[in-house]
């Protein structure tokens, strides 16, 4: 009975691996496209890594049922069973909590390289933005001519 419990778990975390690794794939993908600026295909990797994040939260739901089911069955209550100590008690979910550790761990690491280069994108465009809002009459005044200060010629017009 404990054996295909733990056969049934092994399953699904074998199934968050896989999953997991897709999206690492796709955020490699996605890290590319930031690179090249590609918003097309940055769009179409968002829409698969959603779909992806999604079925996470599935098979994340079943491993939370999973882990209820067998802490009813061992006759233990509420506890903060890890899956390190599952793997300690249990060597044949050794490999796939290594496994998942790994693949989690590089995933966070693309994470946080993917943001920086969306924080760097959008500096980068504000920074942008705020050259064509800077007033520069010369730009549209005759030599000679009076300098109005009361009114701000802007490439961009804040209320278009």
């Amino acid at each position: 009975m404990v054996n295909e419990k733990i056969a049934e778990l092994n399953t699904i975390l074998s199934q968050q691996v896989r999953l997991y690794c897709e999206l690492k794939s796709l955020s490699e993908k996605k890290k590319a496209a930031l690179v090249k600026n590609d918003i097309q295909e940055l769009a179409e990797i968002v829409i698969l890594e959603e779909q992806l994040i999604l079925s996470a939260g599935v098979l994340e739901r079943e491993r939370l049922v999973w882990a209820e089911r067998f802490l009813l069955t061992a006759g233990q209550e509420e506890s903060d069973l890890t899956l390190a100590e599952l793997a300690e008690a249990y060597p044949e979910l050794g490999d796939v909590h290594e496994e998942l550790k790994s693949v989690v761990g590089e995933l966070q690491l693309m994470h946080e390289s993917n943001k920086l280069l969306l924080n760097q994108a959008i500096k980068i465009m504000n920074y942008t933005v705020n050259l064509f809002n800077q007033a520069d009459e010369s730009v549209y005044l005759r030599p000679g001519s009076k300098k109005r200060s009361a009114a701000k010629l802007k490439l961009l017009d804040k209320q278009i």
